[in-house]
């Protein structure tokens, strides 16, 4: 079963890494990628150490907005476990696995139970951020509104906007929640399910609490909402060093743009995904696609430098608990 379950993920990250090459290959064959490359000699020592700042502000502005849902947890430690997440998500197949490392991470040496708390803050907390994307995204493409096929990016982020609110505060409503109560009686009919039904219970009970906190959820979306402008200031900073011309209001979309289709889980760490999207969506605005490609392998390269901290990080508990074993 095991060796099934390896094969799988070697054929998984295969298929994403002949996707990413196919993808990638559609660039080179479009743009001048080679120029793309020479165009980023214009970044400075000053602009790395700038773009390091803004990102490492994010970092924090996203723990503390994650604070508000567990203020208990000490917020360097929810700090790192984002970092911790950011670098499993980076280096495995899907952003599943670095989401998955932040609650294993947090829950660590906590008592026991909390994982479903930890785990439905983690939900919650993506969603709110999400909120908040995809409010700066309808905001910024309502100013560029009539820019030929930017409408129909429009009528997605703002469906899309719905869906993720209702989905957030749907287990406020009792009738809901009534019905997740009958298919939990449904599944303790299975002996072998009980314990699961019962962790899944745990899970959206955890869910409910914080979805009828209004003040918490009101904060974490103005918290989240700042966060992603955040990022796309690193994205209008990045556009500025490379000389590109190019309004904030649009960074906003196709921040938001961008960021959705990160969430696609067909090739690992976004690879060629990014550089497509982004030559696509600079190529709306009129803009050199060959610039929009400079931007994305910038971006790649922050990803790269904030999941390498991350790694260390993961180094230094491994190093921790094995001294800490070897001590007894």
């Amino acid at each position: 079963m095991i060796s099934i379950i390896r094969s799988n993920r070697i054929a998984d990250m295969l298929l994403k890494l002949c996707v990413a090459a196919v993808l990638l290959g559609l660039i080179i064959s479009k743009v001048d990628f080679l120029g793309a490359v020479r165009s980023l000699c214009a970044i400075t020592f000053w602009d790395i150490v700038v773009c390091g700042l803004i990102y490492s502000v994010s970092v924090f502005v996203a723990a503390a907005s994650w604070k508000v849902l567990v203020w208990d947890c000490r917020f360097a430690k929810l700090v790192s476990a984002m970092l911790v997440g950011h670098f499993y998500s980076f280096v495995l197949p899907g952003q599943l696995f670095g989401e998955a490392s932040k609650m294993l991470y947090l829950a660590k040496g906590n008592p026991k139970g909390t994982a479903e708390r930890y785990s439905a803050s983690i939900i919650v907390d993506k969603l709110t951020s999400l909120l908040g994307l995809l409010l700066i995204g309808v905001i910024g493409i309502i100013v560029d509104w009539k820019i030929e096929g930017v409408r129909y990016i429009a009528i997605l982020l703002a469906a899309l906007f719905i869906a993720v609110a209702v989905a957030l505060f749907l287990l406020r409503f009792d009738n809901v929640w009534s019905l997740v109560g009958k298919i939990k009686e449904w599944l303790d009919r299975f002996q072998r399910l009980n314990k699961l039904s019962a962790l899944g219970m745990r899970f959206f009970s955890a869910w409910r609490n914080f979805a009828r906190q209004s003040g918490i959820i009101l904060a974490s979306i103005v918290i989240g909402t700042v966060f992603q402008l955040i990022l796309v200031l690193l994205n209008w900073y990045v556009c500025q060093a490379l000389g590109i011309p190019i309004l904030y209001h649009s960074l906003c979309w196709i921040h938001a743009v961008m960021s959705l289709v990160a969430l696609l889980p067909i090739t690992i760490g976004g690879i060629g995904v990014r550089e497509v999207g982004y030559a696509g969506l600079f190529a709306l605005l009129g803009l050199d696609v060959t610039n929009a490609v400079s931007v994305s392998l910038i971006m790649f390269a922050v990803g790269v430098a904030v999941a390498l901290v991350g790694g260390l990080v993961v180094l230094k508990n491994m190093l921790i608990k094995r001294k800490k074993n070897g001590n007894e």
